[in-house]
Formats: C-alpha cells, sequence, structure tokens
C-alpha cells in the first residue's frame, strides 16, 4: 500500500476546502463539499502516482504527447510560503525556529529569482524570439479577476468557465461538489471588499525533466477578503421575486427589466406544481432573476454567511517545447509553518521511495 499522502489544509473561502500536493506526486487533490451538499464527509479515493520522469516518458510522443499531459503536476516542490500572525513564531520565544524561517524564506527567494531567470532567457532556445515575459505587475490584477470568476462560476454551476480557467484537479473538485450540491438549492457569492492589498509570496519556475524547451511556471498570491455565501431554494426564489415585484410597483418604483421578464413564471410555476413540479425553464429565470438584484436577496429570508478569509491562489504556466500556454488557476495552498514542513518533508519522502520501488518492478 502507498505512504499516506502529503495534503495541507488552510485558512479556506466559504466554500472552498484547499488542499496542497507535491509536484507530481499525488493523486487529484482532495474534494471539499459546499456548505449546501449533504455529503460533508466525503473523501476521495487514493492512489500511486507514477514519478515526474516515468510520466514524461509514457505522455511524450512527439509535440502532441506534450500538449496532452494533465495541467495538474501539483505544487513545485519546495514552494515556501512565509507564515503571518500567529502562525508566525515569536523572535524572542523561539528564536531558532524564527531565524531558520526566515533563513528559509531568504534562501527560497533567491533560488526563486534564479530559476525565473533561466525561465526567461535560457528554457527556450537561446535564438528563439520572442523572450518569455515575466509580467510581474499583471499577476496580482490576473489573480483578483480570475478568484473572482471562479467562484462566481461555482456559485451560478458554470462548469466551462471553471474548465476553462483552472487546471484539472481543481475543475475536478468544483465539478465533483457541484454534482452534490443539494437538488433545488442555489448559492450566490459576492466578494464584499480586500481586507489588505493581494500580494505575490512566492514567484518560480522548474524544468520538466527530460525535455527541451518544456517548464512550469508557478506563482502564489495572497488574497484577504471579506466573502458572502447566500443559500436559498426555488421555492423561496419564486416567492422572493413576487414579492419583490409587488414592493417597487407599491413604492411607484421601476421594476428592472430582469424582474419583469419572469412576472408571468409565477403563473407558469403554479400550473407546473399542480402537475407535481416546477417548469426548469421557469425556475431558471426566476433565480437568474432573483441572483441579479441584490436588494432583493437582501430582503429575503436566504442563508446567507459572511466570512473574511486568506487565501493563497496558485496561479500555473507552462511552456511546452518553447511556447507558453496561458494562465490558470491551479489551487490553492497554505502558510509553511514548522509543523507543516516537517510533515510533508516527511511524507514527500516516503512518497519518493514508493515511487523508486514501483519504478523499479515496472522496469
Amino acid at each position: 500500500m502507498p505512504p499516506p499522502l502529503p495534503r495541507r489544509t488552510g485558512h479556506q473561502c466559504l466554500f472552498y476546502r484547499p488542499s496542497c500536493r507535491t509536484f507530481a506526486t499525488t493523486p487529484a487533490r482532495h474534494a471539499g463539499i459546499s456548505r449546501a451538499s449533504p455529503n460533508r464527509g466525503l473523501k476521495p479515493s487514493q492512489r500511486a502516482t507514477q514519478s515526474p520522469t516515468l510520466m514524461l516518458k509514457e505522455q511524450h510522443k512527439g509535440a502532441a504527447g506534450l500538449r496532452g499531459l494533465p495541467t495538474d503536476m501539483g505544487l513545485l516542490p519546495g514552494t515556501i510560503i512565509k507564515p503571518t500572525g500567529k502562525n508566525l513564531p515569536s523572535i524572542f520565544r523561539k528564536p531558532r525556529v524564527r531565524l531558520d524561517i526566515e533563513w528559509q524564506n531568504l534562501k527560497r527567494g533567491t533560488m526563486d529569482r534564479a530559476s525565473l531567470i533561466h525561465w526567461k532567457f535560457f528554457l527556450k532556445a537561446w535564438k528563439d524570439r520572442p523572450r518569455p515575459k515575466l509580467e510581474r505587475r499583471k499577476l496580482v490584477p490576473l489573480a483578483k479577476d480570475y478568484h473572482k470568476q471562479i467562484y462566481s462560476a461555482f456559485a451560478a454551476h458554470d462548469a466551462p468557465t471553471i474548465t476553462r480557467l483552472c487546471c484539472s484537479g481543481l475543475t475536478s473538485d468544483f465539478r465533483t461538489r457541484m454534482s452534490h450540491r443539494a437538488p433545488g438549492t442555489h448559492l450566490t457569492w459576492t466578494l464584499s471588499s480586500y481586507t489588505s492589498s493581494p500580494k505575490i509570496v512566492s514567484n518560480r519556475a522548474t524544468p520538466l525533466p527530460n525535455q527541451e524547451h518544456t517548464g512550469v511556471r508557478q506563482v502564489v498570491v495572497r488574497l484577504r477578503s471579506k466573502q458572502i455565501l447566500t443559500t436559498w431554494t426555488d421555492e423561496q426564489a419564486r416567492r422572493a421575486v413576487a414579492s419583490r415585484i409587488e414592493a417597487l410597483r407599491a413604492a411607484g418604483r421601476e421594476v428592472s427589466p430582469a424582474l419583469l421578464a419572469v412576472e408571468s413564471e409565477n403563473e407558469k410555476m403554479a400550473v407546473s406544481a399542480a402537475h407535481g413540479g416546477y417548469n426548469p425553464i421557469s425556475l431558471h429565470r426566476i433565480n437568474k432573476a432573483l441572483s441579479e438584484d441584490t436588494e432583493a436577496l437582501a430582503a429575503t429570508d436566504v442563508e446567507k454567511v459572511e466570512t473574511e478569509v486568506t487565501e493563497y491562489m496558485v496561479l500555473q504556466r507552462r511552456m511546452l517545447e518553447g511556447v507558453e500556454e496561458g494562465w490558470m488557476v491551479w489551487g490553492f495552498a497554505e502558510e509553511s509553518t514548522p509543523e507543516v514542513r516537517a510533515r510533508d518533508e516527511k511524507q514527500l519522502k516516503e512518497m519518493e521511495e514508493y515511487q523508486k520501488s514501483q519504478a523499479a518492478a515496472q522496469v
């Protein structure tokens, strides 16, 4: 049996339970369950994976083989996210631990800068132009944009957007949790505000083994924010839209086009209910109108949860045979506390030993 898999669980979004996997050593990340899901205890199966070298040898059959390589190959080994707040040991109480954290962070920062120089000037053939752009100034705005898009898409059950923006492991997690969402339950995710300026805490790259002009770059961005998750059912949506239209007309205010477009849907719903069910098209239009009307949501008796969270979003970009791909969201990581580092190093060592034995058995 394979040894326990290195996993991390840190600060989390309202409906996302993050985990961290070491580069190309563990299976698809843990799929957290949304608040709306009744299956809170769901756990993914565990399976052993091949080493990066073996996986690339099997996948690489010309350019087509590399293009078919999974986008999710794990978190780059040695990625360090400096602890903050209570997770950062005191220099007075634990000076040796604190100095080790500062030294490891300084050393990793120097190595990361060197890896970016290699990415920009040496990963591609020397004569190939143009050179890759590091685009550091664009990364924080990009992370904020992707952060909003993927959570809004998950709440709206928008699988195509998630597939377009996320790596395969994160996409699989989101799809699993969407499939376990209770029938007739709907979500709206809102970013209330950022409690501090988003910041890049890790920016590094590495070539893939035994491949020319091929590598992976990952950037970790810290996002501290207040988020609101609103949950409601089909019946609550139907009543809320009807009440909203009635209240607006009673106050002499203009009814929005979105609400006017669904005014007749309540009559269709009543007819459908009399025959034992709701009209799916009507339900879709009513829920869409409710999710787009913040005042209607505010006046509705729905479940609302506001939480302040700290997330470390991992952006990933691949270069395959000298051609850069677009940025995608790999997933979320957590701070590299001494306990986390010791645990992951132990589990990673066990996993590497297991993979070596598996590779030897396949020869």
